[in-house]
């Protein structure tokens, strides 16, 4: 099943993700995930390390290792099935879409832009592969889109190294990389980590902004609840390789229904409440390798019974989703 929500008519489905699972080494890491993402919107997925969001983002992208296998499920992007479980990976049929149709951008660019690269030129790489603009054209796009990620002195940015630029500028580069052939899908994982708080809401702004402007579906990857509710209309909760919680955000932030997400919540930090001691989620994530019999989450909840221990609870609801044999979605369906 998949998050229910009220579709504009102009949206389009750009991503279904239906039941994906993923091992590594006989080992499930993802299991049975199911997201949508229209036209236009942004989702965001939420989890400490380890939830599994970076695994189903990279399945996502056909950027899994080898050692990684598709046990269930499949992935569409634009109405074409990209992956599937009973089917080998086609790289070139992934190829066609990478940079094109959809993009990445990393959480952080020091790790992801070539040092020995001029800046311009590790953008213009990208055009060149995936249009048939001439160089001069070319450096004119790549211009046109560092100017439109913030990039106010596109010229000199261009002709620049890495390691000469600050760190919200090598990520505006990462961005304008990302945005250059118009994809409709850009997966955006931990943008904002390696940034300070003034830059990381100016990221925020423009990653939200160049969405909405161009229809562009987005993929949030974050560990950060204030990100997802500055930015999100969607929200996923993911835990120990499974969704404990979906929904609209403002309604999941509001009336949260798994003990997670209201651990997530409680631990934010509240602007003005500088006295107030940050609330700790108990205990640790388990090993995804020795995972308890029943809900992967029990061992850290204070509400946890036997049958929490014994059982593992199914998602339930309808335009949010909780998996919890005590949510309200649950008791009405008792």
């Amino acid at each position: 099943m998949k998050v229910e929500q009220q579709k504009d008519s102009k949206q389009k489905k750009i991503v279904q993700i239906e039941d994906l699972s993923v091992s590594f080494d006989g080992m499930e890491v993802v299991k049975h995930v199911n997201i949508e993402v229209n036209s236009g919107e942004i989702v965001g997925i939420v989890g400490e390390s380890g939830s599994g969001k970076s695994i189903t983002s990279l399945a996502l992208m056909g950027l899994l290792s080898k050692q990684a296998q598709v046990t269930s499920g499949k992935i569409i992007v634009g109405g074409e099935v990209l992956r599937e479980a009973d089917r080998p990976f086609d790289e070139k049929l992934y190829r066609r879409f990478q940079g094109s149709r959809m993009s990445m951008i990393f959480q952080e660019p020091m790790t992801s832009l070539n040092p020995t690269k001029k800046a311009g030129v590790q953008v213009d790489e990208i055009v060149r592969l995936h249009t048939d603009l001439e160089k001069e054209k070319r450096y004119e796009k790549v211009l046109e889109t560092f100017q439109a990620v913030g990039l106010k002195d596109a010229k000199k940015v261009y002709d620049s190294y890495p390691h000469q630029l600050s760190g919200g500028m090598r990520q505006r580069v990462m961005i304008a990389m990302a945005l250059s052939c118009r994809p409709k899908l850009l997966i955006a994982d931990e943008p904002t980590t390696a940034l300070d708080v003034t830059v990381q809401a100016q990221i925020i702004r423009l990653l939200r902004d160049r969405a909405r402007a161009s229809q562009m579906a987005m993929m949030l990857i974050t560990h950060d609840l204030g990100v997802i509710a500055q930015m999100a209309e969607q929200v996923v909760v993911m835990y120990a390789g499974r969704i404990v919680e979906q929904g609209a955000t403002a309604e999941v932030l509001r009336h949260p229904q798994h003990p997670y997400t209201r651990g997530l919540i409680a631990s934010r930090p509240v602007p003005g409440e500088r006295r107030r001691r940050l609330y700790s989620i108990p205990g640790q994530v388990p090993d995804l390798a020795a995972l308890p019999a029943g809900c992967a989450f029990a061992g850290r909840c204070e509400r946890a019974t036997a049958r929490c221990r014994e059982a593992i609870p199914p998602l339930l609801g309808d335009r949010q989703r909780a998996a919890c044999f005590y949510s309200e979605f649950a008791e009405v369906t008792a």
